[in-house]
């Protein structure tokens, strides 16, 4: 499974001991979650078991059935936080940005910096997943909508800005899954000329509102 750039998630993540010296924190929902998203980021779907997690995390099964139900009811809160997590990424996107330029560069860094080898490895998932599948189907059209509201500021045109949406989720996406090993200079190089393409549709936009107002036809 390609494993993109980004945000890189590190070693499995541990429980902070904010407790007496010697006695360790009881392993919260939120602590099992991290170390999901860290075993799957290094190891893909076939590493993650209740066994691998409570390696991670220093705690007994115990620990994990004391949270959840069993496995179908921990993987559905897992795919539930990411969900949200996910979605709140792109949130201030929808802040106004000043000029077409600003604007492109607040998203191009905005898509540099997702956790993308958190995204690939989910995506790696959803191939054999159902459910993991169809939570991030929401999450592509939620970012999709996203995107698309954010880039009706810089593009006049619905349309247009509809398919430069699609086309940054496709870019997104298709990048965490083709590029292995991690190469966040092609991501970057990629977010430009897709930018390029975006500042193209804006300066046409530009032109044909001054040929307008001069009553002349755009060059």
């Amino acid at each position: 499974m390609a494993i993109g750039s980004g945000a890189v998630v590190g070693p499995a993540a541990t429980i902070p001991n904010r407790t007496t010296p010697g006695r360790p924190e009881r392993a919260r929902r939120s602590h099992f979650h991290a170390a999901a998203l860290s075993i799957l980021a290094a190891e893909g779907a076939a590493g993650l078991r209740v066994g691998s997690l409570c390696r991670s995390l220093k705690v007994t099964s115990g620990s994990f059935y004391h949270h959840f139900t069993g496995w179908a009811d921990f993987v559905r809160t897992l795919l539930d936080s990411h969900e949200r997590r996910q979605v709140a990424l792109l949130s201030g996107l929808s802040e106004p940005c000043g000029r077409d330029a600003e604007a492109m560069f607040v998203l191009r860094m905005t898509l540099l910096a997702l956790p993308h080898d958190v995204e690939a490895a989910v995506r790696g998932w959803a191939a054999t997943a159902p459910d993991v599948r169809a939570t991030q189907r929401r999450i592509d059209t939620g970012r999709g909508a996203q995107l698309e509201k954010f880039l009706s500021g810089v593009v006049d045109d619905p349309v247009t800005a509809q398919r430069m949406a699609v086309l940054a989720v496709a870019v997104v996406a298709g990048y965490q899954q083709t590029c292995a090993p991690p190469a966040p200079a092609v991501l970057e190089h990629l977010l430009e000329d897709y930018e390029r393409i975006v500042v193209g549709y804006s300066i046409s936009r530009q032109d044909c509102h001054n040929a307008e107002k001069h009553g002349t036809a755009p060059g």
